[in-house]
Order: structure tokens, then C-alpha cells, then sequence
């Protein structure tokens, strides 16, 4: 998706939620109206005489309106289009994910009731209501999925760029065992690597 305009003999491209402005790219995530920018800004605005309810703040820039808007709305659609693939690509995902929630609920669950000393065993949590090696039997992708989720929340940059670069990988469709094996190779290489670091 891709959407030119032309302002003043200048040729401004919105493509992919990015706009892109005499070879700059400006990527933001929301509109800011200028009155709500840092003071400096609005100050050079009124200087430079911007119509503050044509333009507002986005991306760290001054843009029109119709240029931050349109840059939302392709980013809205792209990620419309990832969530529509990634429930066709990796089916189960939303049942594994409530499984690992209600074990997790059962766990916090269990600890609250062994702190309460009123509460030592007498009435337990219910226990959790899926069994969890079934499921990831039953939905591998899902499994593999969120295995390269984990991964990606990882604090080392190197095991969360493998993870990232697994998760999109799967949710693209990718086979999931070539995937995963891909992904442990490279954090096994650049533990190799920096094993003396």
C-alpha cells in the first residue's frame, strides 16, 4: 500500500505507515495536535506561521494532518493483515495461550492460599482445566509459536532477535521443526562465539 502526494512540487510517499519526506522517513504511532507538542516545537510553529489545525505532531515532525493520518491507517491495515495470517498460520494459538493463563492463575492461586495462614490447604484453587503436553501435541505450530514468543522476550538482544526472527517466520507459514532448529543454531552460534566474552 503506497499513497503519494503532492505538496508545493514535492512528492511525499506514505508506504507502509511510513512517510517518507525529502529523503526522510517519519514513523510514528500516534497523532499528537500541535498544541500538545513540546513548547520549542509550538514555538517554531508560530514563528514559521503553521496552521496548527492543518498540521500536527508526529513522528518527532511537523506534518500535514492528512499525511500522519493516512500513515495510521496503513499501519492499521498491516496490522489487521498479521493477526488475519497469524490465526490462519498458527491455529490453537488462542487455546494454548488460556491454557498456559489458567496454570498460571492456578499457581498464583495456590501460593496466595499456602501465605494465608487461615488458608493453609483447607480450600484449595481449582486445579487447571487443560493439560498442557496434550495440547501442544495437538497444536504444534501454536507450541513452536509461542516457544520463539519466549524467546523473544528474552533480555539478550541476540536470543530475542532469533526468537523475533522464529515467530515472524511461523506466523509467515514457515515449516515449524526447519523454524525452531534455525533458531536454536543461532543463539547456539553466538554463545560459541562470545563464550569467553
Amino acid at each position: 500500500m503506497k499513497k503519494e502526494f503532492l505538496t508545493n512540487s514535492t512528492t511525499v510517499i506514505v508506504e507502509g505507515g511510513i512517510i517518507k519526506l525529502n529523503g526522510h522517513e517519519i514513523n510514528g504511532y500516534r497523532i499528537d495536535e500541535l498544541q500538545n507538542a513540546p513548547k520549542p516545537v509550538q514555538d517554531q510553529c508560530r514563528k514559521a506561521g503553521v496552521d496548527f489545525k492543518a498540521c500536527v505532531y508526529y513522528g518527532g515532525a511537523v506534518i500535514p494532518r492528512e499525511y500522519a493520518e493516512e500513515a495510521l491507517k496503513q499501519k492499521k491495515e498491516i496490522q489487521e493483515e498479521k493477526e488475519r495470517q497469524l490465526k490462519s498460520n498458527v491455529p490453537g494459538l488462542d487455546i494454548l495461550r488460556e491454557a498456559y493463563h489458567d496454570i498460571e492463575r492456578y499457581h498464583d492461586e495456590f501460593n496466595r492460599m499456602m501465605d494465608d495462614e487461615y488458608n493453609d490447604g483447607v480450600n484449595p484453587p481449582a486445579l487447571p482445566r487443560y493439560d498442557i503436553e496434550t495440547l501442544k501435541a495437538q497444536y504444534p505450530r501454536a507450541s513452536a509459536y509461542l516457544k520463539a514468543e519466549n524467546w523473544e522476550m528474552s533480555s539478550n538482544y541476540e536470543k530475542s532477535d532469533a526468537g523475533q526472527k522464529a515467530k515472524d517466520a511461523i506466523a509467515a507459514g514457515a515449516d515449524i521443526d526447519e523454524t525452531i532448529k534455525a533458531m536454536e543454531a543461532q543463539w547456539e552460534a553466538y554463545c560459541n562465539d562470545h563464550i569467553w566474552d
